[in-house]
């Protein structure tokens, strides 16, 4: 029985994405969508906190009014800390065991770039060591 392979390649997405491994494109995407809910959080933060502070200014002394307004501009703060607290959960996972959950790796198959600066005067090329004199 013969079996046929083929790699299904996507023309309208990023060559990074649209080929290769599929657990790449998913750690691009998840890191993409994880940088989008900060993004998006911090833009409800500061929305939240000018919604409460003004509903504050023109509660005109209604206990009711103040009470809401309070408790809009707490629920900010605490969804700034849950925000700042996910970004240091990435960064420390980042610091202890090495891999960045914001920038994932991308292995490419392009080829490596040649090594200069070596202190005995050889370089090394793709085709080989080169002296220099």
């Amino acid at each position: 029985m013969y079996t046929l392979l083929a790699q299904i390649k996507n023309p309208v997405l990023n060559p990074l994405i649209g080929s290769g491994e599929g657990n790449i494109a998913l750690a691009i995407i998840l890191a993409n969508l994880f940088r989008a809910v900060i993004i998006v959080g911090g833009l409800a933060l500061l929305l939240f906190l000018a919604w409460g502070g003004v509903s504050w200014i023109t509660a005109g002394g209604d206990k009711t009014k103040v009470d809401a307004a309070r408790d809009r501009i707490t629920n900010a703060v605490m969804g700034m800390a849950v925000l700042a607290g996910t970004l240091a959960i990435a960064l420390l996972l980042n610091r202890i065991f090495g891999f960045d959950l914001l920038n994932p790796p991308i292995p490419t198959n392009a080829p490596s770039a040649p090594s200069i600066g070596t202190d005995d005067g050889i370089f090394t090329m793709p085709g080989g060591p080169v002296q220099v004199r």
